[in-house]
């Protein structure tokens, strides 16, 4: 009998049932409750005894071999799992060997390009770290703008209208205009007169907005 599911449930029945059969036959509620002054009735013969032993070998010899087949099915079951452990570990390193190697090489082609033109345009440390903070100024510069003739103290809808909310709207009607990258609104200069109507500074995310 080789190991299933089935024949588990098979096995399960017939040990229910001769549980049954023993305990109906020594006249005792269930196995837990056997003693030996049981076995002293005179309704338990010789043939009872033998046919309840006979039938007890015949499950011991059928459990055994479900037994021995789940141990070598779950051996086997472990070997595969092992085997594929290792095979994933292994593909993972071939990988990682890989992506290191492109890495490496990636790092001293840049490296070489930097020392090529480095050395063929006369760049000194000084000057490339002078081109990158020119670089780094106009970024800035070109995430602020100014909004000129904005009135100033609007009111909409009975609500003072901020320069923030001014702003959003503007971006709205401007096409491809995107609210949230605003990051800063402030009117320049002093307010000298009410009909005074400041630039207003526009600080965004990035030069792309």
């Amino acid at each position: 009998m080789e190991f299933s599911v089935s024949a588990l449930h098979e096995l399960e029945s017939k040990v229910e049932n001769l549980s049954d059969t023993i305990s109906a036959k020594l006249r005792c509620g269930k196995l837990q409750d056997l003693t030996p002054d049981l076995f002293k009735h005179k309704s338990v013969t010789k043939e009872l005894l033998t046919a309840i032993v006979l039938q007890m070998g015949t499950l011991i010899c059928d459990s055994k071999m479900v037994l021995r087949s789940a141990c070598k099915k779950i051996d086997e079951q472990k070997s595969d799992l092992i085997q594929t452990k290792n095979e994933l570990i292994k593909c993972k390193s071939v990988k990682l060997e890989a992506v290191k190697e492109t890495v490496q090489s990636e790092m001293k082609s840049f490296s070489d390009v930097v020392k090529s033109k480095s050395v063929s345009s006369g760049l000194s440390p000084a000057k490339i770290k002078m081109a990158v903070h020119s670089a780094m100024r106009d970024e800035d510069r070109a995430k602020n703008f100014i909004i000129f003739g904005a009135e100033e103290e609007l009111e909409c809808e009975e609500e003072e209208m901020s320069d923030k909310d001014l702003v959003k709207d503007i971006f709205g009607i401007v096409k491809g205009g995107d609210e949230r990258s605003i990051i800063k609104c402030e009117r320049v200069g002093v307010k000298k007169s009410t009909d005074a109507k400041r630039p207003i500074k526009v600080t965004v995310k990035d030069a792309e907005t």
